[in-house]
């Protein structure tokens, strides 16, 4: 997701420009598509904010990820994402950005992980 300083995060809240998360599915006529974002590293679930993790980590900032409408899509909570689906592919429209989460930011590396369950019915 590149490099960031710490001087480009002044508040919390503050965060970085959005990166596409790529994800597309082949999809049958009429399908409806049901996913939940799985982390054991939760920040705040309702707001989307996953917790880094591994050796020399960063701390103070998170990983966001939001809808194809910029919205927070909410941890560990099944969402629709699209009822009755036309023929082809569905591009889910994802995004990631990193997002201040404390006053004191701490250099380091920012990943996360996250398992995304896909429900068709």
């Amino acid at each position: 997701m590149g490099d960031w300083y710490d001087r480009q995060f002044k508040n919390i809240g503050d965060s970085s420009s959005n990166i596409d998360v790529p994800i597309k599915l082949s999809c049958m006529q009429g399908s409806n598509i049901k996913v939940t974002v799985s982390t054991n590293n939760i920040v705040d679930a309702s707001s989307g904010k996953i917790g880094l993790n591994g050796n020399d980590k960063a701390a103070g900032i998170a990983i966001q990820l939001l809808d194809k409408n910029n919205f927070p899509i909410p941890l560990n909570t099944q969402k629709t994402l699209q009822n009755n689906v036309p023929d082809g592919d569905y591009i889910f429209g994802w995004k990631a950005r990193y997002i201040k989460t404390d006053t004191n930011i701490t250099p380091g590396t920012a990943n996360a992980t996250a398992t995304v369950n896909v429900r068709y019915e």
